[in-house]
């Protein structure tokens, strides 16, 4: 058996299964950072052939066809309740219980099956990890502490190599406010174009990502009583430098999400000096207290609004930011939190 070589189950980077969303970009990160610690991993299935299965079934195939290590990590939930004995430790990531905390996300069907997955994972793997302590807590409060055997607490990588601190340029036309989400309902996206709808022309409000289907912006546009195309510019679905080029361009980051097991955009923003208003989620406080601006769950867009004015009529520092973004560095490097893994998997 190599003890050097963690094994791990990586459908979660196929597109099929995701691999474009929060835990692709997190494996992806991941990835990178055991490389500059020169940890060796090997990534199952083969990614020249034919990936078909449900991804519960095709990961467990996998790794019933994949070569022997000390450790197999498993990136999302999920660990084969079935595994060859030429394996040695197996590791778990839960990054949120959202299928619980926010039942109607998903289907009853879809949230049993999750339950069960959930279940399993406290059962067969030797040790599980939350990406936070909130989702440490969340998953004891839905699954009892009695099920976990052995656990850590480690954050998400962050690419900070490709997140050059900007230098900021005051902007002569309309200041430009950014955010990046998706339109799940706990993504709480209604709050930014209430916000975007309290500055409209006073600002201009961009939105990272995909511009979602007629029938989200119809239900959009009854809930704030006019044409979400009116208020907010889409960019389109964009790879991760262009992601940050956005982020970096823009004058202040709003992040009004309502549930997050990490959060990892907040992070992003301030590891490129672009200043932070931010919902006080437990997770991004655990994360980012002191490092941005935050707001209470039942604030108001006026006051979001009002917020904002402030910020960009009287910006924090550079050297502040630049404080900032060295602090998001260090602690979330990708070699920081992979050393971290390494030490969990082959400890």
């Amino acid at each position: 058996m190599n003890s050097k070589i963690i094994t791990i189950p990586a459908r979660t980077l196929l597109p099929r299964y995701g691999g474009r969303a929060g835990v692709g970009s997190f494996l992806r990160n991941l990835l990178r950072g055991f490389e500059e610690i020169g940890t060796e991993y090997s990534l199952t299935p083969s990614f020249d052939r034919a990936n078909d299965e449900n991804r519960f079934v095709g990961e467990t195939l996998d790794l019933l066809r994949a070569a022997p290590s000390e450790c197999v990590l498993y990136p999302n939930y999920f660990a084969a309740p079935v595994l060859p004995g030429r394996f040695g430790k197996r590791v778990a990531i839960i990054h949120d219980t959202l299928f619980r905390d926010h039942p109607g996300t998903v289907s009853p069907q879809k949230r049993a099956w999750q339950n069960a997955l959930y279940s399993w994972a406290a059962v067969y793997a030797d040790e599980l990890v939350f990406i936070s302590t909130f989702s440490m807590q969340q998953f004891i409060r839905h699954f009892g502490e009695k099920n976990l055997r052995k656990f850590s607490v480690i954050g998400n990588p962050i690419d900070t190599a490709r997140y050059k601190f900007r230098k900021f340029e005051p902007n002569n036309e309309r200041p430009t406010i950014c955010t990046l989400s998706a339109f799940y309902p706990h993504k709480n996206f209604e709050l930014f174009l209430n916000i975007a709808k309290h500055r409209f022309g006073m600002y201009n409000f961009t939105v990272i990502g995909r511009q979602p289907d007629r029938g989200t912006l119809d239900r959009m546009a009854d809930q704030i009583g006019c044409d979400p195309l009116s208020l907010v510019r889409w960019t389109g679905y964009v790879e991760d430098q262009e992601v940050t080029d956005i982020m970096s361009a823009s004058d202040l980051f709003l992040f009004t999400s309502s549930y997050e097991g990490f959060g990892m955009p907040p992070l992003e923003a301030i590891a490129l000096g672009v200043p932070v208003i931010s919902s006080a989620l437990p997770p991004v406080l655990e994360t980012a207290a002191g490092l941005c601006d935050f707001l209470p769950m039942n604030t108001t867009p006026q006051d979001w609004a009002e917020l904002v004015d402030e910020r960009l009529a009287h910006p924090t520092s550079q050297e502040d930011l630049a404080a900032r973004a060295k602090i998001i560095g260090e602690n979330f490097s990708p070699s920081r939190v992979a050393e971290k893994y390494a030490k969990v998997c082959l400890g």
